[in-house]
């Protein structure tokens, strides 16, 4: 949630804590290092070293290594699965790095032969980043394996790489093994109804020290969210160390939105609740607040991109009169009118002094809702920074423009 624009591997790395040399490496670490890589690509096929992996050690910072494929100063470069051969090599026996950024490149199931290689030996790795890549079934069934004899990764992401079914029955495997992990995100991978399922029971009754996990876009059938939203609210349930938990673009309609409330009652661990991007309205929103309202743990509420409406925005009104625990709400594009928007607002200046960012963007912003922005700026209880538009006055009128914040991209 920081301003510091960080890349997803370190932002991993940073949730978890992880102790980090606060300096570069010196000079000779990393002539030391570049000579190895060097050597490395000559061994295996008579080159010079991938640019992409030279300018990430010349200028790495914090023992993060960032080799993402997405770097605006080498566009179009991207490393493939020879250069994951190499990246095995010069990360499995070294102590310098602790986080790998390999997110945006062309790694496939070939080279994710090596990523577990480099998973299986390395014992200083602690965040990996393979976000975007090409990795399918095989791959990800290989990664999976390595995990389970792991026990120093504490952030694995996976998202966007279509391992499919088989690949997260898997990951589900590897987590009734796995002792260290503490950050997994297989979002928009293809899983089913199979291997969702599969993941909530294993961290009903297999696995008690993962900590945050993103489930995101599913490919489920018509029905199925709401077999998938019992096993969920079981999860909830059941599982006692769960804090971070992402569910977006499951389909979930108000009735998964009501079973998971009743679980999230009387749930005192989870702080982190992501249901944006589905299609829940009034009555599941309904049901959430009083929820939330019970269980008073909550510091981050994401209901973006739902159908909650001006009656949604009052019951969410209604419990931040009552909840101190809730930091950050998202209510962007939610149909929510203008006098909605201007309920939450109130709230936030007469009653509520907890909630500290607040993103509305993408609902019925008139120049009433306009006035309302204006008046909790101009009273301090908000910083410009924690709210995503911003008033301006237009021959005395406020209207409201977006605003971009950083943070928002970390959702």
């Amino acid at each position: 949630m920081s301003g510091i624009k960080l890349n997803a591997a370190q932002i991993a790395a940073k949730k978890l804590g992880v102790v980090r040399r606060e300096t570069s490496f010196t000079m000779d670490e990393s002539d030391h290092l570049l000579e190895k890589c060097r050597k490395a690509y000559r061994e295996c096929f008579e080159k010079e070293p991938h640019p992409l992996i030279v300018q990430a050690i010349k200028h790495q910072s914090n023992q993060c290594l960032n080799v993402a494929g997405n770097v605006t100063t080498f566009s179009g470069e991207h490393l493939g699965d020879k250069d994951m051969l190499v990246m095995y090599k010069i990360l499995k026996d070294q102590y310098l790095f602790v986080s790998v950024n390999l997110s945006y490149n062309n790694i496939t199931d070939e080279g994710s032969h090596s990523v577990a290689q480099l998973i299986k030996s390395s014992s200083s790795l602690i965040c990996l980043n393979l976000m975007c890549n090409d990795i399918g079934p095989k791959g990800g069934e290989l990664i999976a394996a390595a995990l389970q004899t792991n026990s120093t990764l504490e952030s694995l992401n996976m998202n966007g790489n279509k391992i499919g079914r088989n690949g997260v029955l898997m990951f589900a495997r590897a987590l009734q093994f796995n002792i260290g992990l503490k950050e997994l995100n297989v979002g928009h991978t293809d899983m089913n109804i199979d291997s969702m399922i599969a993941m909530a029971t294993v961290l009903c009754f297999s696995n008690c020290t993962l900590l945050r996990i993103n489930l995101n876009r599913p490919l489920l059938k018509n029905m199925e969210e709401e077999i998938i939203s019992g096993h969920i609210s079981h999860l909830l349930k059941m599982n006692p160390v769960l804090i971070e938990l992402h569910l977006q673009q499951l389909g979930m309609e108000d009735y998964g939105a009501t079973i998971i409330s009743e679980s999230l009652r009387n749930n005192t661990i989870l702080t982190h609740l992501d249901l944006s991007c589905n299609r829940i309205g009034e009555d599941g929103m309904n049901m959430l607040a009083d929820a939330m309202a019970v269980s008073g743990t909550t510091e981050l509420l994401n209901i973006g991109y739902n159908r909650i409406g001006n009656t949604g925005a009052v019951y969410l009104a209604d419990l931040l009169k009552v909840n101190t625990s809730l930091k950050t709400l998202i209510i962007v594009s939610n149909n929510i009118g203008v006098n909605g928007i201007i309920t939450i607002i109130e709230v936030l200046i007469n009653v509520n002094k907890s909630l500290t960012s607040l993103f509305i963007w993408g609902n019925d912003v008139q120049p009433s809702a306009g006035e309302a922005v204006h008046r909790l700026l101009e009273e301090k209880r908000l910083s410009e920074d924690c709210i995503d538009v911003k008033p301006y006055n237009i021959e005395g009128i406020y209207h409201l423009g977006r605003q971009f914040l950083f943070r928002q991209k970390q959702q």
